[in-house]
């Protein structure tokens, strides 16, 4: 996740971190966990935790700092299946698998909130061409 080397592979995955251990906490059966999300060297992996990767490039507090303006009315989709096949699926809270649903309807900085929706069938993939999905996205833009 972090720049090395002078090579800085994964500057998207960064882009959308934030902390959410203190409400659903750490999925402690995962190999490497505690060094994984805080951070130092594991059994098999070695890295700096989400916090160094978060100060290296998260763009979600920057973006709720700058907000967005009320003239721009703001839509929020998330799904609510965490049943992605082939996926280590996030499992701690509600979740569409990927994103927690409190993340993913967080209205912070948000100047206009023109409607939120939570699609409970779907997961993360699924919000981008499921029939309920696209239902729901047309009718806002309608």
């Amino acid at each position: 996740m972090l720049p090395t080397g002078g090579y800085d592979c994964y500057p998207g995955q960064r882009q959308l971190l934030a902390r959410w251990d203190g409400s659903y906490g750490v999925d402690g059966t995962a190999q490497d966990w505690w060094t994984t999300y805080y951070g130092g060297q594991g059994l098999y992996t070695a890295g700096q935790g989400i916090q160094a990767a978060v100060d290296a490039g998260s763009l979600i507090g920057p973006l709720q700092r700058a907000g967005i303006p009320a003239a721009v009315r703001t839509y929020l989709l998330a799904g609510g299946s965490a049943d992605i096949p082939g996926v280590l699926n996030e499992n701690r809270g509600p979740s569409d698998g990927i994103v927690f649903t409190r993340s993913a309807l967080d209205t912070t900085g948000v100047g206009t909130v023109g409607g939120t929706r939570l699609v409970g069938g779907l997961n993360h993939l699924e919000l981008a061409w499921a029939p309920e999905a696209m239902g729901q996205v047309a009718a806002w833009l309608a």
